[in-house]
C-alpha cells in the first residue's frame, strides 16, 4: 500500500518522536510488589465479584489480561518491520526504546495476581512462551500510519479492559487495583503517543485517512491470535466487570473526527469505513451513499448524525424540502448502523 508524509511532516514525526523519548515517563518496575506493598488478597476478591460473575470467569479474565500482555513481543517485530520497510526512524526509535520496553512488565499485576489464586509460575511462564512461540499476523494496514492508528485503538481498548479488572478487584485487594493501575497509565500514554503520530501523519497528508478507515475496519485485537482458546470471551468478561463499551466507541469517534476536524470529512471518513467492512447504510452500498449526498451537497450528513449519536454537537446548517425528506428516512437507517468503527467484535 502507497506511503508517503512529506519532509516537513516527516520532521514534526521526528521532533515528536523525540520530546517521547526524552521524557517517557517511569516505566512499570519489576519490583512493583515490594514498591507499593505486599499482601495480594485476590483470592479474597471472590467475595465480592459483580453479579453473575464466578471465580473462574474472573480467573479467566485475570489469564486474557497476562497473556496478552505476555506476548507484545509477537506484534512488536512486527511494528518493527513496517518501520524499517519503510525507512520511518521515528516509529522505529519509539517502538524499540519507549514501546517495547515498557510493555515488557505489564503483565506482572496478572501473574502475580494469579498466583495468588494458586497458579505454579513455572506453569504461567510455560503458557507466556507457547503464546509468543505463534506466528502472528497483523491483518491491519502494513504501514506507518496503519501501525499507529492499530496502536491508538489497541491502547484504547487495553487501557479500558484494565481499568474494569482493577474496579472488579478494588474492594477485596486495593493492591492488585493500585498495580493494575500503574498499568493503565501507561495504556493511557501510549493511546496518546499513537494518536498524535496519527494526527500528524494525516495533518502533512489528508489522503491516509483512507488508510485509517481500512486500519479500522481490519482492527482485531492481538489476543485473538496470542491467546485465541480465550479471546472469544473477552467482551463477555468485560460486560461482567461492567465494560461501558459505548463509551470506548466514543472516544475512537472522537479521535476520528479530530483527525479531519471537519464533519464532511468525518463523514467521509465514516463511509470509506463502512465501504472497508462491506456494510451497507439506508440498504446502500456506501461509496453511492456517498455519491448521492454528494449531489445532494450533504458530504457532512453521515459525520453529523454519527457525532450527534455518540453526544457531540456538531450540526451542519438545515436543508428544506426535498433534501431534509431523505435525509430524515436516512438518519433512521444510518443511526442503526453507527457502529462502524467495528471496535465491539
Amino acid at each position: 500500500m502507497d506511503y508517503f508524509v512529506p519532509e516537513a511532516g516527516i520532521k514534526a514525526l521526528e521532533d515528536y518522536s523525540l520530546s517521547i523519548l526524552k521524557d517517557p515517563g517511569e516505566f512499570v518496575h519489576p519490583d512493583l510488589t515490594r514498591e507499593i506493598g505486599e499482601g495480594l488478597d485476590v483470592s479474597a476478591v471472590g467475595r465480592s465479584l459483580p453479579e453473575g460473575m464466578g471465580i473462574e470467569d474472573f480467573r479467566d479474565a485475570l489469564m486474557l489480561g497476562y497473556r496478552t500482555e505476555a506476548a507484545t513481543e509477537t506484534y512488536d517485530h512486527q511494528f518493527q518491520m513496517v518501520a524499517d520497510l519503510f525507512g520511518v526512524g521515528w516509529l522505529g526509535r519509539f517502538n524499540a526504546e519507549v514501546w517495547s520496553p515498557d510493555e515488557k512488565t505489564h503483565n506482572l499485576p496478572y501473574f502475580d495476581s494469579l498466583v495468588d489464586l494458586g497458579y505454579y509460575p513455572s506453569d504461567l511462564i510455560r503458557i507466556a512462551r507457547e503464546d509468543l512461540a505463534r506466528e502472528f499476523e497483523h491483518r491491519g494496514v502494513l504501514t506507518p500510519i496503519g501501525v499507529t492508528w492499530f496502536g491508538t485503538i489497541q491502547e484504547r481498548v487495553t487501557d479500558g479492559y484494565h481499568g474494569v479488572v482493577a474496579k472488579t478487584v478494588r474492594a477485596s485487594s486495593p493492591v492488585a487495583a493500585d498495580r493494575i493501575v500503574r498499568v493503565r497509565k501507561r495504556e493511557t500514554l501510549h493511546t496518546v503517543w499513537y494518536n498524535r503520530f496519527t494526527a500528524i501523519q494525516v495533518q502533512y497528508n489528508p489522503e491516509l485517512l483512507e488508510q485509517v478507515a481500512i486500519a479500522t475496519a481490519k482492527f482485531e485485537m492481538p489476543e485473538h491470535q496470542v491467546a485465541p482458546d480465550l479471546a472469544h470471551r473477552g467482551g463477555e468478561l468485560g460486560q461482567m466487570m461492567g465494560a461501558d463499551y459505548r463509551a470506548w466507541v466514543r472516544d475512537l469517534v472522537r479521535y476520528m473526527h479530530e483527525l479531519t476536524n471537519d464533519v464532511n470529512k468525518t463523514g467521509r471518513l465514516m463511509l470509506d469505513l463502512a465501504a472497508a467492512r462491506g456494510d451497507s447504510l439506508a440498504g446502500m452500498n456506501p461509496k453511492i451513499l456517498r455519491s448521492v449526498l454528494t449531489f445532494l451537497r450533504q458530504n457532512g450528513f453521515v459525520g453529523e448524525i454519527v457525532l450527534e449519536s455518540f453526544g457531540f454537537d456538531q450540526r451542519i446548517p438545515q436543508s428544506n424540502g426535498l433534501v431534509n425528506r431523505i435525509k430524515s428516512l436516512l438518519r433512521h437507517q444510518i443511526v442503526r448502523h453507527v457502529n462502524v468503527a467495528g471496535v465491539y467484535s
